[in-house]
């Protein structure tokens, strides 16, 4: 019970300019992104209305990476589950190649913000790009990694900042390290 009070929801009853924290909060509540969120006994769980693999991603990806900021319920939540589902679907990873530049910005959006929930999904967004386009990410791994490394003496935090970095280098390549060594010097590769 305490647990649910502690979870912001937005106000249905809001002015419309108020009302929503990023473009993503107005898109989904107007029925812009294809899915809803499906409520079970225990968890929540998003529910296409069309397959992610039949979607056109330009720029629902994109909406969706700047939702990454948002804190209340249910916009938070599906942002980052829209964004995940998206990557993941078949073929997520070669269409979201294109948008890279156009979603970095979101997921730095979310790095600086003040709220540990938030810069926590946007390492968990940035480590799922990187996932998904590989190599595309390596000419915007700078902004990421600065932003990260800020927060890496935050105990919580470390091990997933770490696991980012890990998948930059696995995925960016020696690139990637080369980024990370100059912002982070005390870093180790995997590699190595």
């Amino acid at each position: 019970s305490s647990r649910l009070k502690s979870v912001k929801c937005a106000d249905p009853f809001a002015q419309k300019a108020t009302q929503f924290k990023t473009k993503f909060g107005s898109v989904f509540n107007a029925g812009g992104i294809p899915c809803r969120l499906g409520h079970g006994a225990v968890n929540v769980k998003l529910m296409w209305h069309k397959d992610p693999v039949m979607l056109d991603y330009d720029p629902l990806l994109v909406t969706c990476a700047e939702g990454l900021i948002e804190t209340e319920h249910p916009y938070a939540y599906a942002a980052r589950a829209c964004f995940e589902e998206l990557l993941e679907a078949e073929g997520g990873g070669e269409k979201a190649m294109p948008l890279v530049s156009r979603i970095v910005p979101g997921i730095r959006a979310a790095l600086v913000s003040p709220s540990k929930t938030t810069f926590e999904g946007g390492v968990v967004a940035a480590t799922q790009l990187s996932a998904a386009v590989g190599e595309e990410l390596n000419s915007h791994i700078h902004y990421l990694v600065a932003q990260m490394n800020r927060k890496s003496s935050d105990k919580a935090l470390a091990p997933k900042i770490l696991k980012a970095f890990q998948t930059f280098e696995e995925y960016g390549g020696p690139d990637a390290l080369k980024v990370i060594k100059t912002k982070v010097p005390t870093y180790c590769s995997i590699y190595f």
